[in-house]
């Protein structure tokens, strides 16, 4: 990489306290940049770990700036590539299918050797920065057969993704492309210095600036190869750094918390809200019964005094297990529960609606469906083309044909889409012509439509399983027809369904907040063999209880015990015996 000229102009580190408005920041930035600079729109590029975090700083800049994952905006580059080199975009293969392929070539290379600790070693390879060298002959011939049959097959995995990008990058016609970009980076703490890193310094070698923020006492993702210490001192000298003490989310009760939790930059946390008056409560319980008790007194008692509804609730613990034998316990108690990350409402989701739109094409041949499914999920085409093809009315069938009759006349993006969903319309009509059953329709009818491959193509997995989720519940109907009439009613339908407290792994609750949080802990789930995982057990912690805007409670087991470093909370605990 050094002989790529170094332009850039500036940049800038931003490290703060959880709640100290590190996004709002990173926001407010961009809204200024392109006050002062709108022809520069095209330049902004924010990037962050999450879709999460990705969606919500499309919502807050009012999308215009859509936020990027690393992966999201890597996947985009090489179809950009591909496209322009006229190559085939690779498929990309899912954790389950990857790791098939490793243990395959892992039993042809290394049939003595035990399986995982063959894969640990590849890990070390593609996420620590560790030499090949390293390693013995089988070992190296093992992780590279493995490189082999994705790129034989054209296929990516998820680490492969960032690497494609990364070799990509290395071209002068492709970094050129990023001269003058003003790029944002959040979560840095998390990013891999051996991955995510080593693409960021590429474009700042190439923008005008580079703003980065973190927040170190929210480091959960080692095993995945993060290292902000390390991260840190590639940075380039003369970075500019800035420090945020201040939480504006959580009340000086719960910061107390988090203080003795995080590391040094936690340690300097205040709060900017004021006291309730109410300190942190952690619970000691006989049994997990007892526990969940506790839970609905608690629940009972602060939702009466602060006039608080079940949403405003979260129970967090380490793992789905634990939420799962939790939410079990709850229903039988009558209190509703949601996951986070599930939807409430699947039909009414986005990725259902436009497939009951193709079905719409399918049994109605309802053009009026077509604007809906046209550019669903974004497709790289713009208004103003898109206007060039049908004008100021609706889409129409004629319109497609117009578009697919003169490629010569439309945007390729434009003509592509046109075609593929005429094409849809044919061979809809051929399936549901058909004697087979209407399990087979259904499946047939999705892949046909194409919209799954379209979702996955941009990193939507979790969209294209209610998809799949959807079209295996036809069994469920009488006929195909009646079931997507029942979608189309559920759709419509004003019903909104019943929100209960929200259950969530720690993990997972990075990025969110509520007015009261309970942790579900035991020493069982943080048994820390190295100095490393401790720290990261109190990360985690830390990320857990800076989730609570104004009510924390921790709750433990006496038979199961707790972290060690929750006994700063000595005082504070109170044996349930109810």
């Amino acid at each position: 990489m050094n002989d790529i000229e170094d332009i850039s102009r500036k940049c800038i580190l931003t490290e703060g306290v959880a709640g100290a408005g590190k996004t709002t920041a990173a926001i407010d930035n961009v809204n200024q940049y392109l006050s002062d600079h709108p022809e520069k729109k095209d330049k902004v590029i924010l990037l962050t770990l999450t879709n999460t975090g990705a969606k919500e700083i499309g919502i807050r800049t009012n999308h215009r700036i859509n936020g990027n994952t690393m992966h999201s905006f890597c996947w985009a580059l090489i179809k950009t590539q591909c496209a322009m080199k006229n190559r085939n975009i690779p498929k990309i293969v899912d954790e389950t299918v990857s790791k098939k392929y490793m243990l395959d070539s892992i039993r042809t290379y290394c049939p003595n050797d035990d399986p995982e600790m063959v894969c640990r070693c590849i890990s070390d390879i593609r996420l620590f920065g560790r030499s090949e060298a390293e390693y013995s002959k089988e070992i190296r011939d093992a992780y590279h057969h493995y490189l082999t049959r994705l790129q034989t097959n054209n296929e990516l995995d998820f680490t492969r993704i960032l690497e494609k990008a990364y070799v990509e990058l290395q071209k002068p016609d492709v970094y050129r492309r990023y001269d003058g970009a003003y790029i944002i980076c959040d979560e840095v703490q998390d990013f891999n210095p051996f991955l995510e890193w080593k693409i960021i310094d590429i474009l700042r070698r190439r923008s005008d600036c580079l703003m980065l923020y973190a927040s170190p006492s929210q480091e959960i993702y080692p095993f995945r190869g993060a290292n902000y210490s390390l991260l840190r001192q590639m940075l380039p000298m003369d970075t500019e750094r800035s420090i945020l003490n201040e939480s504006y989310r959580c009340v000086p009760e719960v910061v107390e918390v988090a203080r003795h939790l995080g590391g040094e930059d936690a340690s300097k946390m205040v709060s900017r809200l004021d006291s309730t008056g109410v300190s942190a409560k952690w619970y000691e319980s006989a049994n997990n019964s007892l526990s969940i008790r506790m839970l609905i007194n608690s629940f009972d008692d602060i939702s009466m005094r602060e006039n608080l509804k079940p949403k405003d609730f979260a129970i967090l613990a380490r793992s789905s297990s634990q939420l799962s034998s939790t939410a079990r316990k709850l229903e039988m108690y009558g209190i509703r529960t949601t996951r986070v990350g599930s939807d409430p409402d699947i039909y009414k989701s986005e990725p259902v609606r436009r497939f009951t739109d193709y079905l719409s094409i399918a049994f109605a041949d309802d053009e009026s469906c077509l604007d809906n499914i046209f550019c669903y999920p974004c497709n790289d085409i713009d208004e103003e083309d898109l206007i060039a093809l049908r004008g100021a009315k609706r889409l129409t069938w004629k319109h497609l044909h117009e578009a697919a009759e003169n490629p010569e006349k439309y945007d390729p993006a434009i003509v592509t889409r046109s075609k593929a969903i005429l094409k849809y319309r044919e061979i809809s009509k051929t399936i549901l012509e058909s004697s087979r059953s209407d399990e087979e329709k259904i499946c047939l009818l999705q892949d046909a439509s194409g919209i799954c491959n379209l979702l996955n193509e941009q990193l939507m997995f979790s969209d294209s399983r209610k998809i799949d989720r959807i079209c295996s519940e036809i069994n469920l109907h009488r006929s195909l027809k009646k079931y997507w009439e029942y979608l189309i009613d559920r759709i419509s339908s004003d019903e909104v369904p019943e929100e209960g407290i929200n259950l969530c792994t720690y993990h997972s609750s990075k990025g969110r907040e509520w007015q009261t949080v309970f942790l579900l802990e035991n020493e069982n789930s943080t048994i820390c063999k190295t100095a490393q995982d401790m720290t990261v057990s109190r990360n985690v912690a830390y990320v857990a209880c800076t989730r609570a805007k104004r009510n924390l409670l921790i709750s433990t087991e006496t038979q199961t015990g707790y972290p060690t470093y929750f006994d700063f909370m000595k005082d504070k605990r109170r044996v349930w015996y109810q």
